[in-house]
C-alpha cells in the first residue's frame, strides 16, 4: 500500500516553486505596505485641510473570512498582520492541493483543515515553517491515509446496521442517500452528507488502486444526478455501483475484490479481534 499512495512533497512542490511563492508573497506585502502609507498619508492631508476623506477597509470578498477588518485608522502594523493572515491562509491551502497531500484527508480531515485556515489558524508562511509542517505531515501520510479510510467505512457501517465496521462486505444499504418526490427519479435530490461519503470512498479506492484522485467537477453528486436526469437509478463506476429506490435508501455494491482485501486489512488495525468477530458474524 506504501507504494500506491506515496506522495513526495519535494517531488511535487519544489524548491523553487517555493521561493517563487515566498518572493511573490514579500512582493505582495511590501506593496500593500506602501499602499497603507499612502492612504495614512492622504488621511492627515484630508484632516488638515478639513476634506472628507473615505474610510477603508481591509476586507476579504465581503467577509473578514475570521481575521479583523482593520481600517485605515488603524496601526499599520495591525493592518498588515491581517493582510498577512489571509495571503497565508490562502498559500497554505495552495500548497497542501499542490502537495498531494490533501488527497490523502477524509472529509473530517478537510474540512478541519479548511476551517483553520478560515479562522487564520496557521502558521506565517516562511520557508522553515513550510519544510517543517510538510515533512511531519508526509512523515505521517500512511496513518493520516489509514485513518481516513477508517472514519469513511465507519460512516458506513453507522448507516447499515446490518454491516460490521470491521470487515468490508460486497454490498452496503445506505439509508438515506436521497430524497424523491412522488417517486419520480426526475425529482431526485442526493442528501449532501451521504454524497461526501461516496466521494470519499470513490477517493480511497483510487488511491489503493493507484491512480490519480477523481476530479471534484466530477464527483459522485455529478455522477448520480446525471443518472438521475436520464431517469435512471443506478449509477456504475470502475470501482462500485450505486443503486437507489423510492424511498430514498442505497444499495452500494463493490466490483474490485482486491481493493476491498486491501480495505479489510486496513481495518482489521483498527480493531484488534477483527479475525474472532468475523468468524462469529453470518455477515
Amino acid at each position: 500500500m506504501e507504494k500506491t499512495i506515496a506522495t513526495d512533497f519535494s517531488e511535487r512542490v519544489k524548491s523553487v516553486s517555493i521561493d517563487t511563492l515566498l518572493n511573490q508573497r514579500a512582493a505582495v506585502l511590501e506593496r500593500i505596505e506602501q499602499a497603507i502609507v499612502w492612504l495614512k498619508e492622504a488621511q492627515q492631508i484630508a484632516e488638515g485641510a478639513h476634506l472628507s476623506l473615505p474610510d477603508f477597509n481591509i476586507n476579504y470578498h465581503g467577509t473578514n473570512r475570521g481575521f479583523p477588518i482593520n481600517s485605515v485608522r488603524s496601526k499599520k502594523e495591525d493592518m498588515i498582520n491581517s493582510v498577512s493572515n489571509v495571503i497565508d491562509a490562502e498559500a497554505w491551502g495552495y500548497l497542501m492541493n499542490e502537495s498531494g497531500l490533501r488527497s490523502l484527508m477524509d472529509a473530517k480531515a478537510r474540512n478541519d483543515w479548511d476551517e483553520a485556515l478560515y479562522k487564520g489558524d496557521c502558521l506565517p508562511l516562511t520557508r522553515e515553517n513550510i519544510l517543517a509542517a510538510f515533512e511531519q505531515l508526509y512523515s505521517a501520510r500512511a496513518e493520516m491515509f489509514e485513518r481516513g479510510v477508517f472514519n469513511v467505512f465507519r460512516r458506513l457501517s453507522e448507516n447499515d446496521k446490518t454491516h460490521p465496521p470491521f470487515k468490508l462486505g460486497r454490498r452496503i444499504i445506505i439509508d438515506g442517500l436521497a430524497d424523491i418526490v412522488n417517486g419520480n427519479s426526475r425529482f431526485t435530490c442526493f442528501r449532501y452528507r451521504s454524497l461526501e461519503t461516496l466521494d470519499d470512498l470513490a477517493r480511497v479506492f483510487h488511491l489503493l488502486d493507484g491512480q490519480p484522485e477523481p476530479d471534484h467537477r466530477h464527483g459522485m453528486g455529478a455522477c448520480l444526478r446525471a443518472a438521475a436526469d436520464a431517469r435512471k437509478r443506478e449509477w456504475s463506476g470502475p470501482y462500485f455501483s450505486v443503486r437507489w429506490f423510492k424511498k430514498g435508501t442505497g444499495h452500494l455494491t463493490f466490483a474490485r475484490p482486491d481493493l476491498m482485501d486491501k480495505v479489510n486489512l486496513i481495518l482489521a488495525k483498527h480493531y484488534p479481534h477483527a479475525e474472532r468477530l468475523i468468524s462469529n458474524s453470518h455477515f
